[in-house]
């Protein structure tokens, strides 16, 4: 498939991207919930294993995503 992408289109959509990601970011450290560590360690090399290990932990981790994802309200 042939894409016809400039690349205005393609710095705007960084510029969405990044502004979305700043208000998740913002929201996220601003918010006295648990919110999943990023790992400094790959998934493959045992990266989650703290929390992934038992059944509560990757409900939690599944269900913080679900609801992260589903917001509209870092929509541009």
């Amino acid at each position: 498939m042939f894409w016809n992408v400039t690349k205005r289109d393609l710095s705007d959509l960084g510029a969405a991207m990044r502004r979305a990601h700043a208000r998740w970011l913002s929201r996220a450290v601003a918010s006295p919930a648990r919110v999943p560590r990023i790992p400094t360690i790959a998934v493959r090399d045992g990266g989650f294993d703290p929390i992934v290990s038992t059944p509560a932990g990757r409900a939690w981790a599944e269900a913080w995503w679900q609801q992260t994802l589903v917001r509209d309200d870092l929509a541009d």
